[in-house]
């Protein structure tokens, strides 16, 4: 299995003067206890009780937060994939909705079979801006690698709003993801991207990724996923 050396490292040591110390909280709610969250419903968030805003890294100097969604976060969530497939012209191929999203994706206080989490990054507040929406997403799930014998990430979708790119939203969010890996002993952060999409090729290479280009992606959908399944016509 090709390996992608440094990347993680890369990513971490990426503009030293990004480098944060990050927290976590959890929003005290009446209906959620987050003294009563077992580590083991979250397997790769380590949880620190605090009364803020929900479960959040926080980016002291900056003031960018990068949270869990909450189940309050699907529409956004769902705007973001369409913008996401429309930038990637594949928008016809969306069939998520508020209902599908609210039933698979995973929850700081509901956790779903597979384990798929989503980040929010929020820009810092402003005079003009007192309560700023989330202008990006990193979804992801964890993997794990049999040749390393290691956990990892798997980032299925990250977008950034188009006003907010090269800003380094989208770094901070990798970056965030890259933590993670470390944190859980893990060895490896992937993820795939478009040939055509440049832009975003030349800023993965800048901080350390490495393509693999001598693999290619398979994917088994629709009838042939029913056939193979052997639930076919």
């Amino acid at each position: 299995m090709a390996q992608t050396p440094g990347i993680l490292s890369a990513i971490l040591n990426f503009f030293p003067l990004k480098r944060r110390n990050l927290v976590i909280g959890i929003k005290a709610q009446q209906s959620i206890n987050p003294t009563a969250w077992p580590t083991s419903r979250l397997p790769g968030l380590q949880l620190k009780t605090v009364r803020t805003h929900a479960a959040r890294f926080f980016d002291r100097e900056g003031n960018l937060i990068v949270e869990l969604i909450r189940q309050a976060d699907i529409p956004i969530i769902l705007q973001f994939i369409n913008e996401l497939a429309e930038y990637e012209k594949a928008q016809h191929e969306v069939q998520a909705t508020l209902s599908s999203l609210r039933e698979t994706l995973s929850f700081p206080d509901s956790p779903k079979r597979g384990s798929v989490y989503t980040f929010l990054i929020t820009p810092p507040a402003t005079k003009a801006d007192n309560s700023p929406k989330p202008v990006g997403m990193a979804l992801f799930f964890y993997n794990y690698s049999t040749w390393r014998s290691a956990p990892g990430v798997y980032l299925e979708d990250l977008y950034v709003q188009p006003a907010y790119r090269g800003k380094g939203y989208g770094f901070k969010l990798l970056q965030t993801l890259a933590q993670e890996v470390i944190r859980i002993g893990g060895k490896r952060l992937e993820w795939s991207v478009l040939k055509w999409n440049e832009p975003s090729i030349k800023f993965y290479k800048s901080i350390g990724a490495a393509p693999k280009d001598e693999w290619l992606g398979m994917c088994v959908s629709g009838d042939a996923l029913n056939n193979l399944a052997g639930q076919g016509p």
